[in-house]
This record gives structure tokens, C-alpha cells and sequence, in this order.
């Protein structure tokens, strides 16, 4: 359920969540619950690998926004996206990983959205920049899967939609369309989750 804030003859609402993870934060060795509380969680296991949002230092690693509007037409426009990356310390090894999910229409709570190319009513990402085989990844520099360069299948429902929170469960695979040299030619990302607090 879209909460709408009138102003003038529009309806908005406009919501923005910057977590910070510090250096008191432990890394996750496994999937957090699927819960609808506002926990500023997110998870995911790509091709089979555990993907949590992660840094030693002082770098946002998950961050979301969402909003929802009546145009002059009384047309509704709006979207959502989320995003989660994952870093080392600044003294260790480089390595830049991330999940995007996009949204080009306001969602609602208990609805199924697909990711499917042929009729995508939701856009995913997936990218690594640099990782070696003892972390999360394998060996592979400059991999990017996204809804331009891939076929996507899948889906995303949001189970929680209000009072500030949002929370939702997905699955997707990404399959290049062209192939890249050292990228695998698909990622399959399976048990998603998110529940996160936006102001």
C-alpha cells in the first residue's frame, strides 16, 4: 500500500533511506531473515554464493528510494530502486560488488512483478569489479549483467509496503546476451530478500 501526500493537485511522495555501515559492523555468513520490520537488511545467494551488503569502512553499502505521483493528467507515474554493494577494507583486497533492483512503476504490497525481458515490469544488475576465488566471487574483472545487456527471468513481491517500511523477496537470472571473456553467461541470483526503513 502507497502512502500519498497532496500538494497542489499532485499527490507525492518521495522516500530516501542511507544506511551507514561502519567498522563496528560484523559481516553476515549467512542469509538474514525474510522480515517485514524495518531492519535495513538485504540479501541474496548469487550463483549459489552468499551476497550481503558489506564494508570495513565508512561507505554507504545500501541505500533505497521510492516514490509515487498523480501527473496534471491524473496519470500515475513513479518507481522504486534499491541498491546493495559490498566492499573490502581500504587496506584489503579491492573489490566492488553490487545488486541493483528497479522499478519504472509505483509498486504495491502483495503484487507480483516480473522480471522477464519479453514484458519486464522490474529491472535487475549485477556487477563485480574485482574479486579472488576465497571471496564471495570467482576470479572475475569488469562483469556486468544488467536488463540492456542480459535476457532476464524472474520475479520480485513486496511483502511489506508502509508505515516507513519496505520488504520484499526475489529471484532472477541474467543471461548475457553476448558473451564476455572470463564472465560467466548468466548469474542466477535465488532466495532475495530486502526490509528496509525509508524516511
Amino acid at each position: 500500500m502507497m502512502i500519498y501526500l497532496k500538494k497542489s493537485k499532485m499527490f507525492l511522495l518521495l522516500s530516501i533511506l542511507l544506511t551507514l555501515y561502519g567498522c563496528e559492523k560484523k559481516d553476515l555468513t549467512e542469509l538474514p531473515p525474510a522480515t517485514q520490520e524495518g531492519k535495513n537488511t538485504f540479501g541474496c545467494l548469487i550463483n549459489g554464493k552468499l551476497f550481503v551488503p558489506f564494508t570495513k569502512t565508512n561507505t554507504t553499502v545500501l541505500a533505497a528510494r521510492t516514490s509515487a505521483f498523480l501527473d496534471s493528467n491524473g496519470v500515475e507515474r513513479g518507481g522504486m530502486i534499491i541498491w546493495a554493494d559490498r566492499y573490502t577494507d581500504s587496506a584489503g583486497i579491492e573489490i566492488a560488488q553490487g545488486v541493483t533492483i528497479q522499478m519504472d512503476i509505483p509498486p504495491y504490497e502483495g503484487i507480483v512483478y516480473s522480471f522477464d525481458s519479453d514484458n519486464p515490469q522490474a529491472k535487475a544488475r549485477v556487477s563485480w569489479s574485482y574479486s579472488k576465488n576465497n571471496l564471495p566471487f570467482p576470479a572475475h574483472k569488469g562483469c556486468s549483467y544488467d536488463w540492456v545487456n542480459s535476457r532476464c527471468k524472474g520475479t520480485i513481491v513486496f511483502t511489506k509496503l508502509g508505515n516507513r517500511i519496505m520488504a520484499a523477496t526475489f529471484e532472477f537470472t541474467l543471461q548475457l546476451k553476448d558473451s564476455k571473456p572470463n564472465c560467466p553467461p548468466e548469474v542466477v541470483v535465488s532466495q532475495g530478500r530486502f526490509d528496509v526503513i525509508y524516511n
